[in-house]
């Protein structure tokens, strides 16, 4: 990863969301709702392979962190993405299975009584537990390889108390945090400190630093495109312009 925005997206567009809908068809992940294919001679499962089917590495030059409750906003932005620039951006939901359809198909197989109709509490642990690594590793994989990362930022994904920005989802917090430790960063830049603060059950919350991340405003979308344009340039060229533009936020 090279880069990284913030942007307070608020336009839902239905044909920018087909677009990129369209996009992601060839990527989508394999849903398997048998675990047959990945038993191994020694009874486990191969982990492995469920990360390369449910969680595949696709080629992309976006990362785009958001919120499920902003996903027609999220398309919106990935669909403009692509119809100016040819720019492929990732959105997890559109190319991968969903890690809860996975956890409940590996539950019923190996946690599930059926004499006491219930879920046995350590093995389900156990099995979130991989689950959510698999999820996790899969994910910080993806950031470290594309180019660039936009974080959708709406009180979806965040709530601002006293000047602090906090987040209920596990998910933003560890892919806004890990891009701190895999950002390709100037020799002696400080990229600030992260922090976790935990409420009482059920909620926990996380104390997010975006000083890496540079708002991102609708002009200065508008400003790359016009400039993209008139250079007819397109991809990774159309990203070069955007860097310049936007250089990345120095910090003191």
């Amino acid at each position: 990863m090279y880069r990284g925005y913030q942007y307070e997206a608020t336009k839902v567009d239905d044909e920018l969301i087909r677009l990129a809908k369209n996009s992601y068809d060839r990527h989508k992940g394999i849903v398997k709702e048998s675990l047959r294919g990945y038993l191994q001679e020694n009874g486990a499962l191969s982990g492995t392979k469920m990360m390369d089917d449910w969680f595949p590495k696709v080629e992309c030059e976006v990362f785009i962190s958001h919120s499920h409750a902003d996903l027609n906003k999220t398309l919106t932005f990935a669909g403009w993405l692509y119809k100016h620039f040819g720019i492929t951006s990732f959105v997890d939901s559109c190319v991968w299975g969903n890690a809860y359809d996975l956890q409940v198909v590996v539950d019923k197989e190996y946690c599930y009584n059926e004499r006491n109709n219930t879920f046995d509490y350590r093995s389900v642990m156990s099995t979130t537990s991989h689950i959510h690594m698999m999820l996790a590793s899969s994910l910080t994989m993806m950031i470290d390889k594309a180019e660039c990362i936009f974080f959708i930022n709406t009180p979806n994904s965040l709530s601002v108390n006293d000047t602090i920005s906090k987040t209920l989802s596990p998910w933003i917090y560890h892919e806004l945090t890990i891009c701190k430790y895999i950002y390709k960063r100037a020799p002696g830049t400080d990229r600030g400190t992260w922090k976790i603060i935990m409420k009482s059950a059920p909620d926990i919350e996380y104390e997010v630093d975006l000083s890496p991340f540079p708002t991102v405003k609708e002009a200065d979308l508008e400003r790359w495109v016009n400039l993209c344009d008139s250079r007819e340039l397109k991809g990774l060229d159309a990203l070069d312009i955007w860097y310049q533009l936007y250089p990345e936020r120095k910090h003191e």
